[in-house]
């Protein structure tokens, strides 16, 4: 498929006279937007304010080797979709700044990543602000990708984050409260049918007090495959009534699949609230055997245990031809 032919088919997710960007390798080239939505290129993005200690090796050497670094500014009130095309590019760096008090909601797509790949995200969500992130990952070859988000004084951020790519993945969503009152939901839904490892790293780090977090993560694993999640919350000193929380939930299809958990909580406060639970598993034949007993076949009642793990990523969306898009991809690759 060329390069058109992939544009043409990105747009058939567009709605009419939705707003929307197109980026192929790093740079937007196709646009859509209101004149209080735009993208500025290479404006020398600077987290400094937000980061503190949160950069790293990876993080540096995006920033040393993106071409671009283009930064999309959300003024208004807004439901945005971003397609994202790559072929040829290895290095990817993108900002988000979402402006004081406002609601928005984007659907970010990584449609057709090939080539390995190193991908960077900043996402600063302002005061006041209210934003739903919905993040689909669907690559052909090896990636690694890194989303940070900072939430800034009584910010509300949803990151939903559904990744279903090809080959081996090293993952890491990070989100920083820096502020007091703000607060995270993070959901995040993956299907490894590759037949090898993938790693997924989610942290969530309270710095401010005031500060809540829901972190759920459902996997999985099927073919051989090794999924790892990895889901850290850490309280830090002076974040008083913090609320933290986490879920875990893995299934696994096959005999040599492997799912791993790992919950860790680091608290450096007292009066505060943390808790984790995890809970990884096979079909269970029981479970199986009452849904046939109402009818359903075996091939229908796995479907229906398994849409437990993947329905909380697109139960809030209603956009047909974006649902559609989703509920093929998933059965794509549970069909693998």
């Amino acid at each position: 498929m060329n390069f058109q032919d992939n544009i043409n088919k990105a747009k058939t997710l567009f709605q009419e006279d939705e707003d929307y960007i197109i980026f192929y390798d790093g740079k937007p080239i196709r646009t859509h937007l209101r004149e209080d939505l735009n993208v500025e290129m290479d404006n020398n993005f600077d987290a400094t304010d937000y980061r503190a200690n949160t950069s790293n090796a990876y993080i540096e050497e995006i920033q040393e080797h993106a071409p671009f670094s283009p930064t999309l500014r959300i003024r208004a009130n807004t439901s945005l979709k971003v397609i994202h095309l790559n072929e040829n590019e290895k290095y990817i760096d993108y900002h988000i700044i979402i402006d004081r008090c406002v609601e928005c909601r984007i659907t970010n797509i990584y449609y057709k990543v090939t080539g390995k790949t190193k991908i960077k995200m900043d996402v600063v969500v302002g005061e006041d602000a209210k934003v739903i992130f919905k993040n689909i990952t669907n690559a052909y070859d090896d990636l690694e990708m890194n989303i940070t988000g900072f939430c800034l004084r009584n910010s509300d951020f949803k990151l939903d984050d559904l990744s279903m790519s090809d080959q081996k993945v090293r993952y890491q969503n990070n989100i920083y409260l820096v502020d007091e009152g703000s607060c995270c939901s993070m959901n995040n839904t993956v299907l490894n049918t590759t037949g090898k490892e993938q790693s997924y790293n989610y942290e969530i780090y309270h710095d401010a007090p005031f500060t809540t977090s829901l972190m759920k993560s459902y996997g999985i694993s099927k073919n051989n495959s090794k999924l790892i999640f990895n889901c850290r919350g850490k309280i830090a000193k002076g974040a008083k009534n913090a609320d933290m929380r986490q879920k875990t939930k893995g299934l696994i299809m096959d005999l040599y699949s492997y799912i791993s958990a790992n919950p860790i909580l680091e608290i450096d406060e007292n009066d505060v609230i943390a808790n984790h639970g995890a809970a990884i598993g096979s079909l269970d034949e029981t479970e199986l055997y009452y849904l046939m007993s109402r009818g359903l076949t075996l091939a229908e009642s796995e479907r229906l245990v398994i849409n437990t793990y993947v329905a909380p990523y697109y139960q809030d969306i209603h956009d047909e031809k974006l649902l559609t898009y989703i509920l093929q991809e998933i059965e794509t690759q549970l069909q693998s």
